[in-house]
């Protein structure tokens, strides 16, 4: 056997170069990236148009297309793929690499620079957006400078075994996934599309009878909840574990081949670390991605051992290891195992005995059962494949876990060397288990006299330790504490200044590299497609890949001035009789000022108690209204006296995803959480919804600070989702709900004596009643600061139900009477629910009321909505945005041409104006019962949709026949419009600037205006009651029916043109 390393002689060669495997040139509308074949095995060039992004792959026997200009040339080592940051369009390159390893004859290059080409001009020192841009593309260089490795013809992030069965690319494993996605989409050669693995890769070698004996380490980090150690832990809602690593050994000897696979991950259940670990979900939802997780090992690796390596006897690591075994023993599986064992605490001062017994005596069946890949080289045959993986995890995943591994590895490296016929000295015995007691001897005799120690093992602990420190830079950020080299004194200060380094890399450096590595995979809110058009016919064929369902979704806030539940409250028959409508899919409280606001519990807050005391009061009270539908209780987040839950129906508990919490506080500066808010997000199918009950500065005077609180929050809230893209900052519905402390701004006896007279009309006429409130709420400070819309953004976008009951605050606790003390405070509306929604989304709302229940000085105020919620097909979605991107950009043009009429002249029941959703024709029925006649009903609202309808329908085909409208059918539609008001049918009245609300008696549905083609050319019709007094019924039903016979000859010559099968014309292009 050979006795000198050629570990360290393969280090000294590992020097930075450029191997100039690619060429971009530059001109003023395209790029053109040369490929040299030699080097890459690439025989084509890319053109890239500079405008729109349109990739053309040009085969080596077409001509280059002539530029008539000189390019800017600059050579790389590889084309690693397109990125969008801050919206501006990059092209980015491998500038020098490292040459690693030869495996198959193919080499292996880590990374060390890359650079990235602009399609646009931009100025990085003089605009704010050049020097983001410029700090940005400094992070991703120093994430790139270490850790990734490519390949041109050996597919790294593949198995042995996997390559053996003819699989393609593992995606999980191919960090620049989302940097080829153009090239995937537009058809681009696989050659082209080179693959990133993010992790180590190492090698040696040595001679055994005369015959060389290749030994290669890879480790491929997934791409899926990926990041650094202080972003990212447990699960995601998917079942990908963090810091997911799959560690392959793969050995070469004598025309044979062998290789064996181990996996290591995160504790796979949801949690979190600050100072503390702390499970972040409810057992239902943890454990179905607990589920997930198991069913992705047992697709890719068959049969699992999980080994976890985490001590009992440390706070953190026990709270985990519970959850660890709790979920799987509930899981009851069939071909996955579970083993534990303290690693820290058992393996002291070096001494490996127990460890080693575990193997040798616990663990040898499953070693020797799940056996390793093996395939006869000289004809390609395979002897045997590996049916079971070690799932390994310590709490990081990196020192203990390594070890572990390593071990395992050399349990099988022993089989395989039997299956091999070789004998390495002082390696592999006779004895078994004398293998690993060997291997520690030797490893300890390292620090002492090298000569004395197996250059192999040497050799393999080196190479072990290099996959240590590379993984660990690229989780915490420094190497890791496995050198066997330094022992006593000197491996103290070594394991101290490697502290110092981490806590020095989680306090400034994490955040920056998760930025990056977010970026690169795609996980900002910057990833977009690259052309605009493209998103336009994805938008307008969202229909072809999205479904639609219906969610109802119960509010309630209520401040409780420091006053805990009791039985009289009754909660069961005075909150959840939901006012006679289904029991909810979803029910959120939301509650302030659940213990005092003292001075004690502002700063040293401990509301446990009250919590649990206020979750099982709700639990029981709202799993009591119904024997069939049962409530879990799924997240709830506090602050001070600020306090939120939600619990969903028990089928619904499985389409929940992406459940987090968060806290902004807005008191003193931010600094305190007396005055702030509490957030829950979630995301229902494909429907992403945000819940934030708030606690506003109080005072009369202080109505702007509330709308700086305002500010304040939906600012945290965006910055903090705009950092990735599962956040999720372009929600479909934010309810914002709260004692926001908004006052009436009139003095205190008037507002009394209005209220006064609000309360005697009420006996005698509601009508009368409702006039007097609307009067008082004009004098509200919510609804005056919404009409100045430019100056409160946010809180401008939101939308409220008429207010029909009178102010909520304040009160002598006990009674009705508004205040009598000394402050005697003016009555206020201070408690409100608020909505933003999607435009493309319908929401209606059934009920806006206070409730009668005494004992606080506020009166709780509930809401009821049903959301329509969407659910992507994400095949589909893929595929039509494959098929969208080969089209040419006068295919595209037509398509969007053809949408266009075919969102306007489609028969289905929601009609579709441009972004607008109209009422379906079915929601009608159940709304207008008891308005009278339901025929004339029915006809008086055809009437007023088929004139709408016709209307824009027939100003549409003129425009595209003559470039402008009809003048006479909108003068004729204004007199239809004007006629009808003059009946009794339909009564206009302001919903006190609420924008795009259509309200029929108490139901609400929302939706969006279309300014560019309103309905019958009139204003937004914000509030239609229709009566039972038909007067003119004859002019209605005349109107109607001409209506209609214009329609069916409009529709008859509509159908001549070119248009009239807009599907088949979509599908021809397309095809």
């Amino acid at each position: 056997m050979d006795k000198h390393s050629n570990f360290q002689e393969s280090q000294e060669l590992r020097k930075p170069l450029n191997i100039n495997a690619v060429t971009v040139e530059q001109y003023k509308n395209c790029f053109i990236i040369k490929a040299d074949p030699l080097i890459t095995g690439i025989d084509s060039s890319l053109q890239i148009d500079i405008d729109t992004g349109r990739i053309q792959e040009i085969k080596k026997d077409q001509k280059l297309p002539q530029m008539g200009e000189a390019p800017k040339e600059k050579k790389g080592c590889a084309f690693l793929g397109l990125l969008h940051i801050k919206f501006h369009p990059f092209l980015v390159f491998a500038g020098e690499v490292k040459p690693i390893c030869t495996i198959e004859n193919n080499q292996v290059y880590e990374i060390h620079s890359i650079f990235f080409k602009a399609f646009h001009r931009l100025d990085y020192n003089e605009t704010s957006t050049g020097r983001k841009v410029l700090n940005l593309q400094n992070h991703l260089k120093k994430l790139f400078s270490s850790g990734f490795y490519f390949s041109y013809q050996f597919d790294l992030t593949l198995s042995k075994q996997k390559k053996s069965k003819g699989n393609s690319k593992e995606s999980s494993f191919a960090w620049n996934t989302h940097l080829m996605k153009d090239l995937f989409q537009q058809n681009i050669s696989q050659s082209w599309q080179l693959s990133l693995i993010y992790g180590y890769v190492g090698y040696f070698y040595t001679v055994v009878n005369k015959k060389r004996l290749d030994y290669y380490l890879i480790s491929r980090k997934s791409r899926h909840q990926a990041g650094t150690s202080v972003n990212v832990r447990g699960l995601d809602d998917e079942g990908n574990a963090a810091n997911f690593v799959e560690t392959e050994v793969i050995i070469y000897y004598n025309k044979f081949c062998c290789s064996s696979v181990y996996v290591r991950g995160s504790v796979p259940v949801f949690w979190s670390q600050e100072s503390s670990v702390r499970l972040s979900q409810y057992d239902d939802i943890t454990h179905n991605a607990f589920i997930k997780h198991f069913d992705l090992l047992r697709e890719q690796y068959g049969k699992v051992m999980c080994l976890n390596l985490m001590s009992k006897s440390k706070t953190n690591e026990q709270i985990l290891t519970e959850a660890f075994e709790n979920h799987f023993e509930k899981a009851n599986f069939k071909n996955q195992k579970y083993q534990y064992f303290d690693y820290n605490g058992t393996i002291k001062n070096n001494k490996n005995d127990l460890f080693n017994d575990l193997l040798n005596k616990n663990l040898n069946a499953v070693i020797q059962n799940f056996q390793f890949y093996a395939e006869d080289g000289k004809n390609w045959e395979i002897i045997q494949d590996q049916i079971g993986v070690f799932r390994i995890n310590c709490f990081d995943c990196l020192n203990r876990s390594n070890q572990a591994m390593l071990k395992i590895s050399l349990k099988i490296l022993q089989q395989q060397m039997k299956c091999l016929n070789i004998s390495i000295p002082n390696f592999n015995t006779k004895s078994d288990s004398d293998v690993l007691t060997n291997f520690d001897t030797q490893v300890l005799n390292m620090s002492n006299n090298k000569q004395k120690v197996n250059q192999f093992i040497y050799n393999l602990q080196e190479l072990w330790d290099q996959n240590a420190n590379s993984l660990s830079r690229a989780y915490i950020g420094t190497d890791a504490n496995t050198s066997n080299q330094k022992q006593g004194f000197f491996a103290l200060v070594e394991q101290g200044v490697k502290g110092i380094n981490k806590l020095y890399q989680q306090n400034f450096e994490d955040s920056a590299k998760q930025g990056s590595i977010d970026l690169i995979l795609g996980q900002t809110i910057f990833q977009d497609l690259f052309n605009e058009k493209i998103l336009k016919v994805l938008k307008k064929r969202e229909q072809d890949f999205t479904t639609l369902s219906n969610l109802n979704v119960f509010c309630m806030t209520w401040n409780m001035n420091g006053n805990e539940p009791d039985a009289e409250m009754n909660f069961a028959q005075n909150i959840f009789n939901f006012e006679k409508q289904p029991n909810p899919d979803i029910v959120v409280i939301g509650l302030q000022e659940m213990v005092k606001l003292n001075v004690q519990n502002v700063m040293m807050t401990n509301n446990e108690r009250i919590i649990q005391t206020w979750l099982d009061y709700l639990n029981k009270q709202l799993n009591s209204i119904s024997s069939e539908d049962k409530y879990k209780m799924l997240k709830w987040k506090d602050l001070v006296g600020i306090f939120m839950v939600l619990f969903v129906k028990e089928p619904l508990v499985k389409r929940i995803k992406r459940l987090e919490s968060e806290e902004v506080k807005t008191g003193l500066g931010g600094k305190l959480g007396n005055k702030g808010c509490v957030i829950i997000k979630f995301t229902v199918d494909d429907s992403n919804i945000c819940l934030i009950n708030s606690h506003l500065e109080s005072g009369l005077k202080n109505s702007m600070d509330r709308i700086k609180n305002i500010q304040e929050i939906h600012q945290k809230l965006l910055s903090s989702d705009q950092k990735r893209k599962d956040g999720k900052n372009d929600f479909d519905y934010r309810i914002f709900m709260g004692d926001m402390n908004f006052r009436v701004q009139l003095p205190n006896s008037e507002t009394r004596i209005q209220l006064d007279r609000y309360e005697n009309s009420k006996k005698h006429s509601k009508q009368d009643a409702q006039t007097i409130l609307r009067e008082l709420l004009k004098q509200d400070q919510l609804n005056i600061l919404r009409d100045k819309s430019e100056k409160h953004d946010y809180l401008s976008k939101y939308q409220e139900h008429q207010i029909n009951f009178p102010p909520t605050y304040k009160f002598d606790v006990g009674t009705r009477r508004y205040d009598t003390s000394k402050k005697n405070r003016t009555p206020s509306w201070c408690d409100r629910i608020l909505i933003w929604h999607n435009e493309n989304l319908l929401i209606k709302q059934y009920f806006y009321n206070s409730k009668e229940l005494l004992h606080s000085d506020h009166r709780p105020v509930v809401t009821y909505y049903n959301l329509e919620i969407k659910k992507i097909d994400q095949e589909k979605r893929a595929q039509i945005i494959k098929t969208v991107y080969n089209q040419s950009e006068d295919d595209i043009e037509e398509i969007e041409k053809i949408m266009d009429v075919y969102n306007l002249t489609t028969g289905v029941n929601t009609q579709t104006l441009g972004s607008k959703k109209l009422i379906p024709v079915e929601e009608y029925n159940t709304m207008a019962k008891a308005n009278g006649n339901q025929e004339d009903n029915d006809k008086m609202f055809q009437f007023y949709q088929t004139s709408a309808n016709f209307q824009h329908n027939f100003n549409q085909q003129q425009q595209q026949q003559f470039g402008q409208f009809s003048v006479s059918q909108n003068q004729n539609a204004k007199e239809i419009q004007n006629n009808a008001q003059n009946t009794n049918q339909f009564q206009y009245s302001d919903l006190h600037n609420n924008k795009g609300i259509q309200t029929i008696k108490n139901d609400l549905i929302f939706f969006e205006p279309d300014q560019s083609s309103q309905i019958i050319n009139s204003q937004n019709i914000q509030n239609i009651e229709f009566s039972a007094d038909f007067n003119n019924e004859k002019y209605v039903n005349n109107q109607y029916q001409q209506q209609q016979q214009q329609q069916q000859y409009n529709n008859q010559q509509y159908n001549n043109q070119q248009y009239q099968k807009p599907q088949t014309q979509i599908k021809n292009l397309l095809d």
